[in-house]
């Protein structure tokens, strides 16, 4: 039944990793996948580590990907704001990663203290709160 699928959907943490490390086996399907004319894609809600950041991680477990193999929260994000809000300034909370992933999709985002406008997208903040970066 599986050799007739073409496309292969799967999160990423605790499902074909865990940390820094692939579940045994997962390289040689992923390699499968390929070999067979299919394809693979991480969907992940993990917001702190951007595409870039993902087709590294992997490289260093051993699995060649490139950006089609990745749909994150950040470009979902980047993403719904293109279509509800384009031209608006992004007020953004959230690691280097999301901030560069947005930017990289064309947001603009809001530097500086105040709130404007109708408009936040916030991630996971591992050292700083949510309260300390409204400040």
């Amino acid at each position: 039944m599986l050799s007739e699928k073409k496309l292969f959907l799967f999160d990423i943490d605790g499902t074909v990793a865990l940390g820094d490390v692939l579940l045994p086996g997962a390289a040689e399907f992923f390699q499968e996948i390929k070999e067979r004319g299919g394809q693979f894609v991480f969907i992940t809600n993990n917001s702190t580590k951007s595409i870039a950041d993902y087709i590294k991680k992997f490289r260093q477990m051993g699995v060649s990907t490139d950006p089609q193999n990745f749909v994150t929260a950040s470009t979902a994000s980047a993403s719904w704001l293109r279509q509800h809000a384009a031209g608006k300034t992004i007020y953004t909370l959230g690691t280097r990663s999301l901030i560069r992933e947005l930017e990289g999709h064309g947001i603009r985002r809001h530097h500086g203290s105040g709130h404007p406008g109708y408009f936040l997208c916030a991630g996971c903040l591992r050292q700083r709160t949510y309260l300390q970066e409204a400040d």
